[in-house]
């Protein structure tokens, strides 16, 4: 059975439920704005770092260096700093509204040349992108085969680095640690950074 109160203790019960609801609203207000205010502080702990490359800066987000020239945005998985001693003369122009194939046997690599200058990359530069079997390397993929009459880039394991040309075809070569920052130094000789 329900007791039956009288209007004084009706009121005194609502003024109290009112009371511990607006607390506890306090309460979730006040450690809410705590924790973001402590999150966002850690999150600028960890700030962008930047550094300047032949006069483009850099921007690292975590994943890639990001840098951006008068049409291109550029996108390095090493500190642009680092490397960049070869000189090719492939130029952007070479791949743009052209077939791309690649033969890579680094995943890292290979996305950093489709990020740069693949078709529906940061940039849209070549006609298309494919996977590719280059016609004197075994090739484990079931891919077309082409040659070096074609737009061609071969990212492969050696023991020496290196960034050769040949024809239409760029070999990059190097112990497999070392494949990145060699792409990188193949996209910035492309962008003429």
């Amino acid at each position: 059975m329900k007791k039956i109160l009288s209007k004084e203790e009706h009121e005194k019960k609502k003024r109290r439920n009112s009371l511990i609801v607006g607390g506890v609203l306090v309460f979730l207000m006040l450690f809410s704005t705590l924790g973001y205010a402590f999150s966002s502080k850690s999150s600028d702990n960890t700030a962008l770092s930047k550094t300047k490359y032949h006069g483009i800066s850099f921007l690292n987000n975590g994943d890639f260096w990001i840098g951006q020239t008068a049409d291109y945005q550029i996108y390095l998985k090493n500190k642009p700093t680092e490397g960049n001693s070869s000189e090719i003369a492939k130029q952007v122009l070479d791949y743009s509204g052209k077939p791309l194939y690649l033969v890579s046997q680094e995943y890292v690599a290979e996305n950093l040349v489709m990020i740069n200058l693949g078709a529906g990359g940061a940039n849209n530069i070549a006609l298309r992108t494919q996977r590719a079997c280059f016609e004197n390397m075994p090739c484990e993929i079931d891919a077309p085969i082409k040659t070096c009459e074609d737009n061609l880039i071969i990212i492969a394991n050696a023991t020496t680095p290196s960034i050769t040309e040949d024809k239409n075809c760029v070999f990059i070569k190097g112990p497999e640690e070392n494949l990145t920052q060699l792409t990188d130094e193949f996209v910035l000789n492309v962008f003429g950074i």
